[in-house]
């Protein structure tokens, strides 16, 4: 079976009778992409999996937001102390949503290449981690490649 599959992001209005016209049209996956802060990404973020839920569409991943509270590259530790717990409670959300994949961008840009090991090093450490924590909850972390200057 053919499956097709938009961002959420792709759609100004974000209604019940959107996601029934997306359902209507053939799309069968969506991901659920939201750039803000993470209160306001699970705030806005469970009754829009509700609807897409009720819609008969299959919610396949949640993108993390980007920038620099969620760049897992940081190396300082005292300004991303908490972002295990950010990417650990919206993987636990992607779960309950149903998601089976997290997409994620590998770092902010742009960073003073003499930062580059110690990024890669940290970057290493945390997505094996958070592949592990995913992992145990059916889903599979994923870094969407950019062609700039991420990592």
């Amino acid at each position: 079976m053919l499956r097709l599959g938009l961002s959420t992001c792709y759609f100004k209005e974000k209604t019940p009778a959107e996601w029934e016209s997306v359902k209507a049209a053939g799309i069968t996956d969506i991901e659920i992409s939201m750039n803000c802060p993470l209160e306001e990404y699970l705030e806005k973020g469970e009754p829009l999996a509700a609807d897409l839920t009720r819609a008969g569409l299959n919610i396949w991943s949640i993108h993390i937001p980007f920038g620099r509270p969620f760049d897992l590259t940081d190396p300082d530790p005292e300004h991303f102390a908490d972002i295990e717990y950010r990417y650990k409670t919206l993987i636990d959300a992607g779960a309950r949503w149903g998601a089976k994949v997290i997409t994620t961008h590998a770092s902010t840009e742009p960073f003073p290449q003499d930062q580059r090991e110690a990024r890669m090093e940290r970057g290493k450490y945390l997505y094996k981690m958070l592949g592990d924590y995913a992992a145990e909850r059916g889903m599979k972390i994923t870094v969407e490649v950019l062609p700039r200057t991420c990592m």
